[in-house]
């Protein structure tokens, strides 16, 4: 199957609407997730998915024009990329002390506008905010080169990033993708 890396930095938010009460300061951060539309069967990651959603360190000093550079990479396959169904979906909250996180806006970028627009730049892109008046949140990407994954690469893949914990012999291992040390006497 043929794959491709996908990291996308959100770089800055600017001109977001003030939400502060009483003197406290804004904090934002943003959640990134994954969707797809009810035609799209290529990905099976669904928003809500706790592999691939991540969240952003919280801006407690830009206020209405957080800044992050948070990198976030995702492999896809690259039938995936090229199918018009896939979305980064970008949610941008400010957080509260006593009462829930408050919700300011979204992005939906279609990945494969991305990818249509060049596999690499450093150029920032600037996208409205959903349910904002005037916000704008700006990211940067880059596409990897095209690789193969098998069955057994998945495998030592998610070995890798997960951890497996194993009880052989009587003796806990965590497995790291290196089985080599297990097959040794």
């Amino acid at each position: 199957m043929e794959c491709r890396m996908f990291e996308i930095t959100l770089v800055s938010a600017d001109d977001l609407p003030d939400f502060r009460k009483y003197g406290q300061t804004m904090k934002v951060y943003a959640k990134v997730c994954l969707k797809k539309s009810e035609y799209s069967k290529k990905v099976v990651t669904l928003e809500g998915d706790k592999k691939t959603t991540q969240k952003t360190s919280v801006d407690r000093h830009g206020e209405t024009n957080p800044r992050w550079n948070f990198p976030i990479e995702y492999t896809f396959r690259e039938s995936s990329i090229q199918s018009s169904g896939v979305k980064i979906s970008i949610k941008l909250y400010t957080k509260r002390t006593l009462v829930k996180d408050k919700f300011i806006g979204h992005v939906d970028v279609p990945l494969k506008s991305l990818f249509d627009a060049g596999l690499s730049t450093e150029k920032i892109f600037s996208y409205t905010v959903a349910g904002t008046p005037y916000g704008k949140l700006n990211i940067t990407y880059t596409f990897g080169e095209v690789f193969c994954v098998t069955k057994a690469s998945l495998l030592k893949a998610a070995a890798r990033s997960a951890g497996i914990g194993a009880l052989i012999h009587g003796a806990w291992f965590m497995v790291t993708g290196d089985f080599s040390l297990l097959l040794t006497n």
